[in-house]
Formats: structure tokens, sequence, C-alpha cells
């Protein structure tokens, strides 16, 4: 066979590793009613979920809510290792695990997303743009019960660079007049690792409980350990912060 055969196929396999890893790296619920267990284990070493443009999403690992009802216990665990979540544009989004709850859905019982992640990134380029490694994000919607997030990342970064903007290790966020009740329990573990975004009306945070524009009742518990490791924020109004617990309106 022809090297320049052999390196099409090459090419070819490795696109096809790549699309499958973003369609079976997220479990999805979308406008569904689902009760029970959903469970998800992702070990990734020296991969990527690559995403150029229009509505965006990248993945290794994680679930994700959307506009939906849940209940029961929601388990996301991931490992990564030399891997990567990329996004360059539009709606956007890059996540390494971590469980997203979004779109005015109801969700309760027990979420608990636990992840570790050596040598990787989680990259987003522009316009509306997030960029997350670990964590939990409650957005638009009612959530009743408990929330754990474990996040430990060495030599990591989230990296946004413009427009609408956010680039988390760790931590859990209510936000946009979402209803949330119960305990939420946030323990983040950073090393040699960095939360950056270049651009305005930002945020970059490492572990952190954070409240914005949104209903909470019941207990608020965030413990952070940084080590070598830096939240920076060049923009305008913009915030970058390491731990701590933040309640107010956006």
């Amino acid at each position: 066979m022809s090297t320049t055969k052999t390196q099409t196929i090459r090419t070819i396999m490795a696109t096809l590793a790549i699309v499958f890893l973003l369609i079976f790296s997220l479990p999805v619920f979308a406008q569904s009613d689902v009760s029970g267990k959903a469970t998800d284990v992702t070990a990734a070493t020296n991969s990527a979920g690559l995403v150029i443009g229009n509505g965006s999403s990248a993945a290794v690992g994680g679930i994700e809510v959307i506009g939906s009802k849940f209940s029961g216990t929601a388990l996301s665990t991931t490992n990564a290792l030399n891997s990567a979540a990329l996004v360059i544009g539009n709606d956007s989004k890059a996540n390494i695990g971590g469980i997203d709850v979004t779109n005015h859905s109801d969700v309760s019982g027990n979420l608990t997303t636990i992840t570790t992640s050596t040598n990787s990134a989680a990259l987003v380029i522009g316009n509306r743009s997030k960029a997350a490694i670990g964590g939990l994000e409650v957005e638009s919607s009612k959530f009743s019960g408990t929330a754990l997030s474990t996040v430990t990342a060495l030599n990591s970064a989230a990296l946004v660079i413009g427009n609408g903007s956010q680039a988390n290790l760790g931590g859990i966020s209510a936000t946009n007049h979402s209803d949330v009740s119960g305990t939420l329990t946030d323990l983040t573990v950073s090393t040699n690792s960095a939360a950056l975004v270049i651009g305005n009306n930002s945020q970059a945070s490492i572990g952190s409980i954070q409240i914005e524009g949104s209903r909470v009742s019941g207990a608020l518990t965030s413990t952070t350990s940084s080590v070598n490791s830096a939240a920076l924020v060049i923009g305008n109004s913009s915030r970058a912060s390491i731990g701590g617990v933040t309640v107010g309106s956006k």
C-alpha cells in the first residue's frame, strides 16, 4: 500500500475516533422525562473532542441535562490524561467531565461528578464561550437534592479567549434565575494549573461556589486547595477567584 494511501487511512481513522468520542462520551438528556440512574464513566488518554463552529460542543466525559426532567442519581466519573476538549467559535462549550443542568430543566436527587485531569485542557477560542474541567452548573433550571463536585487538576488548564467567556476548574454554579435547594459541596485540588480568560464581562475560577441571580436554600460548602495555580482574567467587568462562596446578582 502506498505511503499516501496509508496516511489517508490514518487521517480518516483519527477523524472517526474524534467523532465517536464526541458522540459517546457525553450522555445528553434533551427534552426528556427520565427517572432512575444515569452513570457515565470515561477514561481518556491522548484523546480529543473537537468542534470548529456553529452550535458547538466538545466533551470528554460528563453528563448534560437540557430542557428536561430528571429524578434519581447521576454520576459522572472522568479520568483525562494528555487530552483536550476544544471549540473554536460560535455558541461554544468545551467540557472535560462535569455535569450541566440547563434550559429550564427540573432535576431532583443526587448529582455527583468526579474529575481527574492530568496534562489536559478545555479550550474555547470565541463567541458565547465556556471552558470547564469538571464542576457542576445549574443554569435557568430547578434542582433539589445533593450535589457534589470533586476535581483534581494537575498541569491542566481551562482557557477562553474572547466573547461571552468563562473558564472554570471545578466549582459549582447556579445562574440565571435557577432555583436550587439542598446541599452543594465542591472539593477542588489544583496543582500547576490555571483558569484563564482574555476578554470582557468574563469569569475565571478555580473551585468555589457561585450563585448569581438565583434562589438557593440549604448548605453550601467549598473546599479548595491550590498549589502553583492561577485564576486570571484580562479584560473589563471581569472576575477571577480561587475558592470561596459568592452570592449575588450578575
